[in-house]
Protein backbone atom coordinates (compact mmCIF):
# COMPACT_ATOMS: atom_id res chain seq x y z
CA UNK A 1 0.00 0.00 0.00
CA UNK A 2 1.39 3.49 -0.80
CA UNK A 3 0.40 6.89 1.29
CA UNK A 4 -1.34 9.11 -0.66
CA UNK A 5 -0.56 12.20 1.40
CA UNK A 6 1.77 13.90 1.01
CA UNK A 7 2.74 12.47 -3.21
CA UNK A 8 6.17 10.92 -3.01
CA UNK A 9 6.85 12.49 -5.99
CA UNK A 10 5.25 15.61 -7.91
CA UNK A 11 5.72 17.32 -11.77
CA UNK A 12 3.94 20.56 -12.36
CA UNK A 13 3.76 21.78 -15.96
CA UNK A 14 1.40 24.38 -16.76
CA UNK A 15 0.91 25.80 -20.34
CA UNK A 16 -0.68 29.17 -21.08
CA UNK A 17 -1.24 29.74 -24.66
CA UNK A 18 -3.56 32.41 -25.26
CA UNK A 19 -6.32 34.29 -22.88
CA UNK A 20 -9.86 33.36 -23.14
CA UNK A 21 -11.03 36.52 -24.76
CA UNK A 22 -13.93 36.79 -26.72
CA UNK A 23 -13.85 37.42 -30.34
CA UNK A 24 -12.52 40.64 -31.65
CA UNK A 25 -11.07 40.97 -28.04
CA UNK A 26 -7.20 41.24 -27.89
CA UNK A 27 -5.18 39.21 -25.65
CA UNK A 28 -5.19 40.29 -22.26
CA UNK A 29 -1.40 38.91 -21.27
CA UNK A 30 -1.61 39.95 -17.22
CA UNK A 31 -5.03 38.34 -16.68
CA UNK A 32 -3.81 35.67 -18.60
CA UNK A 33 -0.75 35.28 -16.07
CA UNK A 34 -2.96 35.71 -13.36
CA UNK A 35 -5.13 32.78 -14.24
CA UNK A 36 -2.39 30.35 -14.75
CA UNK A 37 -1.07 31.80 -11.14
CA UNK A 38 -4.20 30.85 -9.83
CA UNK A 39 -5.17 27.45 -11.33
CA UNK A 40 -1.56 26.54 -10.75
CA UNK A 41 -2.04 27.61 -6.95
CA UNK A 42 -5.09 25.95 -6.58
CA UNK A 43 -4.28 22.47 -8.00
CA UNK A 44 -0.86 22.82 -5.83
CA UNK A 45 -3.30 22.24 -2.23
CA UNK A 46 -2.23 18.76 -0.63
CA UNK A 47 -5.72 19.37 1.01
CA UNK A 48 -8.65 17.83 1.54
CA UNK A 49 -5.91 15.65 -1.47
CA UNK A 50 -3.62 15.92 -3.68
CA UNK A 51 -4.30 16.46 -7.89
CA UNK A 52 -2.85 13.66 -9.75
CA UNK A 53 -3.40 13.91 -13.57
CA UNK A 54 -4.02 16.72 -15.85
CA UNK A 55 -6.11 19.76 -16.41
CA UNK A 56 -7.08 21.18 -20.39
CA UNK A 57 -8.97 24.62 -20.53
CA UNK A 58 -9.60 24.63 -24.38
CA UNK A 59 -11.45 27.79 -26.79
CA UNK A 60 -12.64 26.67 -30.51
CA UNK A 61 -8.87 24.73 -31.55
CA UNK A 62 -7.19 26.51 -29.04
CA UNK A 63 -5.50 25.30 -25.96
CA UNK A 64 -5.53 27.87 -23.64
CA UNK A 65 -4.36 26.20 -20.54
CA UNK A 66 -2.66 22.58 -19.71
CA UNK A 67 -1.54 21.26 -16.60
CA UNK A 68 0.04 18.64 -15.26
CA UNK A 69 0.42 17.30 -11.30
CA UNK A 70 1.26 14.03 -10.45
CA UNK A 71 2.12 10.69 -11.42
CA UNK A 72 1.30 8.04 -14.24
CA UNK A 73 3.13 4.83 -12.68
CA UNK A 74 4.01 5.28 -8.83
CA UNK A 75 6.84 2.77 -8.84
CA UNK A 76 8.30 3.57 -11.88
CA UNK A 77 8.18 7.37 -10.56
CA UNK A 78 6.79 8.39 -14.12
CA UNK A 79 4.94 11.80 -14.41
CA UNK A 80 2.13 11.77 -16.15
CA UNK A 81 1.70 14.00 -19.65
CA UNK A 82 0.03 16.59 -20.64
CA UNK A 83 -1.49 13.21 -23.80
CA UNK A 84 -1.79 10.97 -21.24
CA UNK A 85 -5.03 8.68 -21.58
CA UNK A 86 -6.94 7.74 -18.79
CA UNK A 87 -10.30 6.10 -18.03
CA UNK A 88 -13.26 8.50 -18.99
CA UNK A 89 -15.58 6.58 -16.49
CA UNK A 90 -19.12 7.89 -17.39
CA UNK A 91 -18.12 10.68 -19.55
CA UNK A 92 -18.47 7.12 -22.09
CA UNK A 93 -22.02 7.49 -21.96
CA UNK A 94 -21.92 10.67 -23.91
CA UNK A 95 -20.83 8.14 -26.60
CA UNK A 96 -23.11 6.05 -26.19
CA UNK A 97 -26.24 9.16 -26.36
CA UNK A 98 -24.40 10.05 -29.31
CA UNK A 99 -24.72 6.27 -30.77
CA UNK A 100 -27.76 5.58 -29.75
CA UNK A 101 -29.51 9.07 -31.60
CA UNK A 102 -27.51 8.38 -34.94
CA UNK A 103 -29.10 4.90 -34.70
CA UNK A 104 -32.38 6.75 -34.13
CA UNK A 105 -31.89 9.30 -37.38
CA UNK A 106 -30.77 5.71 -39.45
CA UNK A 107 -34.39 4.32 -39.03
CA UNK A 108 -32.53 1.76 -36.65
CA UNK A 109 -35.08 2.28 -33.78
CA UNK A 110 -37.03 4.63 -31.93
CA UNK A 111 -36.86 6.52 -28.72
CA UNK A 112 -40.19 6.23 -27.57
CA UNK A 113 -40.44 2.58 -28.05
CA UNK A 114 -40.30 -0.14 -25.70
CA UNK A 115 -37.14 -1.73 -25.77
CA UNK A 116 -38.69 -5.28 -25.67
CA UNK A 117 -39.42 -4.74 -29.32
CA UNK A 118 -35.72 -4.75 -29.99
CA UNK A 119 -34.54 -7.00 -26.90
CA UNK A 120 -37.14 -9.61 -26.57
CA UNK A 121 -35.13 -11.54 -24.27
CA UNK A 122 -35.03 -8.59 -21.57
CA UNK A 123 -36.45 -10.05 -18.28
CA UNK A 124 -40.86 -9.58 -17.94
CA UNK A 125 -40.27 -8.51 -14.54
CA UNK A 126 -41.77 -4.62 -15.03
CA UNK A 127 -39.90 -3.65 -17.73
CA UNK A 128 -42.04 -4.18 -20.59
CA UNK A 129 -42.81 -0.71 -21.39
CA UNK A 130 -39.11 0.99 -20.61
CA UNK A 131 -38.23 2.87 -23.86
CA UNK A 132 -34.46 3.63 -25.10
CA UNK A 133 -35.93 7.25 -24.04
CA UNK A 134 -35.65 6.55 -19.87
CA UNK A 135 -32.73 4.38 -20.26
CA UNK A 136 -30.98 7.49 -21.79
CA UNK A 137 -32.21 9.99 -18.97
CA UNK A 138 -31.97 7.90 -16.18
CA UNK A 139 -35.58 7.93 -15.80
CA UNK A 140 -36.32 3.97 -16.46
CA UNK A 141 -36.27 2.75 -12.54
CA UNK A 142 -33.89 0.02 -13.47
CA UNK A 143 -30.92 -0.21 -11.53
CA UNK A 144 -29.87 -4.33 -11.59
CA UNK A 145 -29.85 -7.27 -14.47
CA UNK A 146 -33.02 -9.16 -13.14
CA UNK A 147 -34.37 -6.79 -10.42
CA UNK A 148 -37.39 -4.84 -11.40
CA UNK A 149 -37.52 -1.24 -11.92
CA UNK A 150 -37.51 0.79 -8.66
CA UNK A 151 -39.86 3.24 -9.42
CA UNK A 152 -42.75 3.36 -12.03
CA UNK A 153 -40.94 3.98 -15.33
CA UNK A 154 -40.82 7.77 -16.23
CA UNK A 155 -41.64 8.82 -13.43
CA UNK A 156 -38.46 9.92 -11.39
CA UNK A 157 -34.63 9.82 -12.02
CA UNK A 158 -32.17 7.07 -10.25
CA UNK A 159 -28.87 6.80 -11.87
CA UNK A 160 -27.67 3.71 -14.08
CA UNK A 161 -25.04 2.29 -15.45
CA UNK A 162 -26.90 -0.81 -16.25
CA UNK A 163 -29.07 1.05 -18.52
CA UNK A 164 -26.33 2.26 -20.84
CA UNK A 165 -25.27 -1.19 -20.93
CA UNK A 166 -28.37 -2.34 -22.01
CA UNK A 167 -28.14 0.54 -24.18
CA UNK A 168 -25.33 -1.32 -25.90
CA UNK A 169 -26.82 -4.43 -25.57
CA UNK A 170 -29.72 -2.75 -27.99
CA UNK A 171 -27.60 -0.61 -30.44
CA UNK A 172 -25.74 -4.17 -31.29
CA UNK A 173 -29.31 -5.93 -31.92
CA UNK A 174 -29.96 -3.08 -34.20
CA UNK A 175 -26.53 -2.62 -36.37
CA UNK A 176 -25.37 -5.99 -35.92
CA UNK A 177 -21.87 -4.23 -34.94
CA UNK A 178 -20.26 -4.70 -31.82
CA UNK A 179 -20.13 -1.43 -29.76
CA UNK A 180 -16.45 -1.52 -29.55
CA UNK A 181 -16.57 -0.78 -33.73
CA UNK A 182 -19.30 1.62 -33.22
CA UNK A 183 -17.41 3.66 -30.61
CA UNK A 184 -14.41 3.33 -32.98
CA UNK A 185 -16.32 4.75 -35.64
CA UNK A 186 -17.04 7.70 -34.17
CA UNK A 187 -13.68 8.17 -32.31
CA UNK A 188 -12.28 8.27 -35.89
CA UNK A 189 -15.02 10.53 -36.80
CA UNK A 190 -14.52 13.58 -34.00
CA UNK A 191 -10.74 13.00 -34.88
CA UNK A 192 -10.32 10.74 -31.21
CA UNK A 193 -6.55 9.62 -32.47
CA UNK A 194 -5.95 7.69 -28.59
CA UNK A 195 -9.52 7.17 -27.55
CA UNK A 196 -10.05 3.43 -27.29
CA UNK A 197 -12.88 0.69 -25.49
CA UNK A 198 -10.62 -0.44 -22.02
CA UNK A 199 -7.80 0.94 -20.19
CA UNK A 200 -4.86 -0.40 -22.23
CA UNK A 201 -1.57 0.56 -19.65
CA UNK A 202 0.74 -1.52 -21.06
CA UNK A 203 3.78 0.53 -22.25
CA UNK A 204 4.87 -0.20 -26.18
CA UNK A 205 6.00 2.40 -28.64
CA UNK A 206 3.26 2.75 -30.47
CA UNK A 207 1.28 5.25 -28.12
CA UNK A 208 1.30 6.67 -24.85
CA UNK A 209 -0.66 4.02 -22.38
CA UNK A 210 -3.11 4.79 -19.96
CA UNK A 211 -2.01 6.23 -16.54
CA UNK A 212 -1.83 3.24 -14.48
CA UNK A 213 -4.97 3.47 -12.07
CA UNK A 214 -4.92 3.63 -8.06
CA UNK A 215 -7.67 3.78 -5.54
CA UNK A 216 -7.43 5.00 -2.39
CA UNK A 217 -8.86 2.90 0.84
CA UNK A 218 -11.10 4.16 3.45
CA UNK A 219 -7.61 4.51 5.35
CA UNK A 220 -6.52 6.86 2.66
CA UNK A 221 -4.10 4.75 1.23
CA UNK A 222 -3.25 4.18 -2.21
CA UNK A 223 -3.30 0.92 -3.87
CA UNK A 224 -2.75 -0.13 -7.24
CA UNK A 225 -6.24 -0.61 -9.14
CA UNK A 226 -6.14 -3.11 -11.94
CA UNK A 227 -9.75 -2.84 -12.97
CA UNK A 228 -10.60 -3.53 -16.36
CA UNK A 229 -13.85 -2.94 -17.50
CA UNK A 230 -16.03 -6.03 -19.43
CA UNK A 231 -16.68 -5.07 -22.49
CA UNK A 232 -20.61 -5.24 -21.40
CA UNK A 233 -19.85 -2.31 -19.30
CA UNK A 234 -18.18 -0.18 -21.99
CA UNK A 235 -21.58 2.12 -22.30
CA UNK A 236 -21.61 2.58 -19.26
CA UNK A 237 -17.81 3.74 -18.34
CA UNK A 238 -15.50 1.98 -19.97
CA UNK A 239 -13.55 3.92 -22.60
CA UNK A 240 -10.59 5.97 -22.35
CA UNK A 241 -8.71 8.77 -24.05
CA UNK A 242 -6.42 12.19 -23.67
CA UNK A 243 -8.06 15.26 -22.45
CA UNK A 244 -7.39 16.48 -26.31
CA UNK A 245 -9.77 13.64 -27.10
CA UNK A 246 -12.37 14.86 -25.18
CA UNK A 247 -11.64 18.22 -26.51
CA UNK A 248 -12.04 17.26 -29.94
CA UNK A 249 -14.98 15.21 -28.90
CA UNK A 250 -16.99 18.49 -27.54
CA UNK A 251 -16.02 20.30 -30.57
CA UNK A 252 -17.60 17.44 -32.33
CA UNK A 253 -20.83 16.84 -30.74
CA UNK A 254 -21.82 20.39 -29.91
CA UNK A 255 -20.51 21.98 -33.08
CA UNK A 256 -23.03 20.92 -35.29
CA UNK A 257 -20.38 18.25 -36.99
CA UNK A 258 -22.33 14.70 -35.20
CA UNK A 259 -26.03 14.75 -35.12
CA UNK A 260 -28.71 16.20 -36.66
CA UNK A 261 -30.00 19.39 -35.20
CA UNK A 262 -33.34 17.38 -33.81
CA UNK A 263 -30.85 15.07 -32.17
CA UNK A 264 -28.88 17.50 -30.80
CA UNK A 265 -31.76 19.27 -29.17
CA UNK A 266 -33.03 16.03 -27.54
CA UNK A 267 -29.57 15.75 -26.19
CA UNK A 268 -28.95 18.59 -24.38
CA UNK A 269 -32.89 19.34 -23.34
CA UNK A 270 -33.26 18.72 -19.32
CA UNK A 271 -35.96 15.70 -19.79
CA UNK A 272 -35.22 15.19 -15.93
CA UNK A 273 -33.63 16.37 -12.69
CA UNK A 274 -30.67 15.34 -11.18
CA UNK A 275 -29.87 16.00 -7.35
CA UNK A 276 -26.51 16.77 -7.22
CA UNK A 277 -23.56 18.19 -5.09
CA UNK A 278 -23.32 21.62 -7.29
CA UNK A 279 -27.30 21.34 -6.58
CA UNK A 280 -30.44 20.15 -8.44
CA UNK A 281 -29.24 19.93 -12.69
CA UNK A 282 -31.38 18.95 -15.36
CA UNK A 283 -30.26 16.06 -17.39
CA UNK A 284 -30.79 15.36 -20.53
CA UNK A 285 -28.65 12.51 -22.50
CA UNK A 286 -25.77 11.66 -20.37
CA UNK A 287 -25.50 14.99 -20.22
CA UNK A 288 -26.15 17.42 -17.07
CA UNK A 289 -27.62 20.70 -17.98
CA UNK A 290 -26.77 23.53 -15.50
CA UNK A 291 -26.83 27.66 -15.42
CA UNK A 292 -24.03 28.69 -12.87
CA UNK A 293 -23.74 32.55 -12.28
CA UNK A 294 -25.82 32.57 -15.24
CA UNK A 295 -23.50 30.66 -18.42
CA UNK A 296 -24.95 28.14 -19.76
CA UNK A 297 -23.28 24.38 -19.04
CA UNK A 298 -23.44 20.89 -19.94
CA UNK A 299 -21.38 18.95 -18.16
CA UNK A 300 -20.72 15.01 -17.01
CA UNK A 301 -18.48 13.84 -14.23
CA UNK A 302 -17.01 10.27 -13.99
CA UNK A 303 -15.61 7.83 -11.14
CA UNK A 304 -14.48 4.41 -11.75
CA UNK A 305 -12.36 2.18 -9.47
CA UNK A 306 -8.95 3.57 -10.83
CA UNK A 307 -10.17 6.99 -12.74
CA UNK A 308 -12.18 9.88 -12.19
CA UNK A 309 -13.01 12.65 -14.73
CA UNK A 310 -15.07 16.11 -15.16
CA UNK A 311 -15.93 17.39 -18.20
CA UNK A 312 -17.84 20.36 -18.85
CA UNK A 313 -18.88 22.67 -22.12
CA UNK A 314 -19.63 26.28 -22.28
CA UNK A 315 -21.88 26.79 -25.82
CA UNK A 316 -22.06 31.03 -25.15
CA UNK A 317 -18.51 30.77 -25.76
CA UNK A 318 -17.28 27.29 -26.75
CA UNK A 319 -15.21 26.80 -24.02
CA UNK A 320 -14.25 23.19 -22.69
CA UNK A 321 -13.03 22.28 -19.16
CA UNK A 322 -11.08 18.93 -18.38
CA UNK A 323 -9.83 17.67 -15.93
CA UNK A 324 -8.80 13.81 -16.03
CA UNK A 325 -7.01 11.59 -12.64
CA UNK A 326 -5.86 8.04 -12.32
CA UNK A 327 -7.16 8.29 -8.64
CA UNK A 328 -10.25 6.95 -7.79
CA UNK A 329 -10.27 8.62 -4.07
CA UNK A 330 -12.09 7.43 -1.37
CA UNK A 331 -15.86 7.55 -2.36
CA UNK A 332 -17.48 8.07 1.08
CA UNK A 333 -17.13 11.94 0.42
CA UNK A 334 -17.91 13.08 -3.17
CA UNK A 335 -17.01 16.52 -2.37
CA UNK A 336 -13.62 15.97 -1.18
CA UNK A 337 -12.79 13.03 -4.41
CA UNK A 338 -14.28 15.82 -6.73
CA UNK A 339 -12.58 18.82 -4.17
CA UNK A 340 -9.89 20.26 -7.12
CA UNK A 341 -12.31 19.71 -10.44
CA UNK A 342 -14.68 21.84 -8.28
CA UNK A 343 -12.71 24.47 -7.36
CA UNK A 344 -11.29 24.70 -11.01
CA UNK A 345 -15.29 24.84 -12.28
CA UNK A 346 -16.02 27.40 -9.97
CA UNK A 347 -13.54 29.58 -10.90
CA UNK A 348 -13.90 29.29 -14.35
CA UNK A 349 -17.64 30.31 -14.38
CA UNK A 350 -16.63 32.82 -12.61
CA UNK A 351 -14.03 34.43 -14.87
CA UNK A 352 -16.94 33.78 -17.54
CA UNK A 353 -19.69 34.96 -16.10
CA UNK A 354 -17.64 38.19 -15.27
CA UNK A 355 -16.63 38.13 -18.96
CA UNK A 356 -13.38 38.80 -18.05
CA UNK A 357 -11.91 36.06 -20.15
Amino acid sequence: MLASIPLPFLTICALLTLCLAPPGRAADKPLAERLAQELTALLQKQQPRPFNGVLLIARNDQHIFQYRQGLADRQRQIPVSVEQRFGLGSLSKQITAALTLRAVEQGLLALDEPIRHYLPTLDKNGSEHITAGQLLNHTSGLKRPGQPPVFQPGSNFAYSNYGYNLLGQLLTKVTGREFADLAAELFQQCGMSSATVGFDTSRTPAFIPAAIGYHESAAYQLARADWQPPADAYPSGGLSGTAGDLHRWNRCLHQGKLLSDRSYAQMTQATAKRRHRWGELGYGFALQIDHPAGVLEYSHSGYVPSYIATMSYYPESQTSLILLENVSWAPDDMSRVFFHHDRVRDKLVTELADRSL
